[in-house]
């Protein structure tokens, strides 16, 4: 990597700063970071996933190549990394590999439910240049597990991560693992033996708070552990924790772009309801930069209420936790 991407990233810091001293709408530098989804299709049906419950309103697909030679063009001097998820199982795309080898040069971390784990998979991904592959892990039973992960096998996920461990092991330079523990009611009692699977493995562990789609759910899922909720008790009801009231650095610096070259403000934006531009029509540096874009940031200067995906988004709270004692 060279020396470019850090200097935007600094860039871009200080830039944020000082715009939020003087209230100033500018044009922002190019994106240090980057989620790209390369599909929104998946095989399980999580209840309190937008695709996997099947409330998703956009229509769905399969990155093309050329888009994402776009994205790969576009960033490659930018970029410090890149998540190659946003909704939907990355790993369903035909052109899997092809694409992660195109954006390489984005350092990339992707996001699986680990269903396709195979011995062939495993060693393409030991030895693809991707720098994380984070693994959805949350529950050792099948019965836990699939309480929440619905359609899922955890003794095929089990035997997947256990085979990209041992193609990692052979190779000097490959990908870390992460398990992530999507942390609930329905399966605090096996955080533990979760976590030991992970060190057996010589994966990173990493517990993270539920979001729960339906208000009426949220004593379903929530676990009783306050500080591990996104949500407060008021009343009768449950509120959302409320991060800052103005001012979001990540709508600022991280671009999102759909399987179908939609630029959008944030990964809060599952249905891409504000839309700054698309790829395969104009140019990223356009898209980042048009009257749009900045006036969405504008707004969410002066507050993060006045449109819904802000409202109603966790930046700024801490999702992430170590694991209950």
């Amino acid at each position: 990597m060279t020396l470019l991407p850090y200097i935007n990233a600094i860039y871009s810091l200080l830039l944020y700063g000082i715009t939020g001293v003087f209230h100033r709408a500018v044009s922002s530098p190019m994106p240090f970071a980057v989620s790209i989804e390369l599909t929104n299709h998946c095989n399980l049906q999580c209840p309190c996933c937008t695709t996997g419950s099947g409330i998703l309103k956009r229509s769905k697909g399969f990155m093309d190549i050329n888009t994402a030679e776009k994205i790969a063009d576009s960033l490659k001097d930018y970029v410090l990394s890149a998540n190659l998820y946003f909704q939907g199982e990355p790993m369903l795309h035909p052109q899997f590999f092809e694409i992660v080898e195109i954006l390489k040069g984005l350092h990339g971390t992707i996001s699986t439910n680990g269903h396709f784990l195979s011995r062939e998979n495993c060693r393409k991904l030991a030895q693809s240049g991707l720098k994380k592959i984070i693994v959805s892990y949350d529950g050792v039973s099948q019965d836990t597990y699939s309480t929440y992960r619905k359609g899922g096998d955890i003794n095929k996920v089990t035997e997947g991560i256990k085979c990209l461990a041992e193609e990692i092991k052979k190779r000097k330079r490959a990908p870390a693992i992460e398990l992530l523990f999507l942390y609930g009611r329905h399966n605090g009692h096996e955080i533990k033996e979760a976590e030991a699977f992970a060190r057996s493995v010589n994966a990173l562990f990493s517990v993270k708070s539920m979001q729960v789609l339906n208000p009426e759910d949220i004593e379903q899922w929530i676990p009783p552990e306050t500080r591990l909720s996104r949500y407060v008790k008021a009343g009768d009801f449950y509120e959302l924790r409320r991060g800052p009231k103005r001012g979001c650095i990540r709508v600022w610096t991280t671009a999102v772009i759909t399987w179908d070259g939609n630029v959008i403000p944030c990964c809060y934006d599952k249905d891409a309801v504000f839309t700054f531009g698309n790829l395969n029509d104009r140019p990223l540096h356009e898209i980042w930069n048009s009257k749009y874009r900045r006036s969405f940031i504008s707004e969410v200067r002066k507050s993060r209420t006045l449109n819904k995906i802000c409202s109603s988004c966790p930046q700024g709270l801490k999702l992430f936790f170590r694991p209950p004692k």
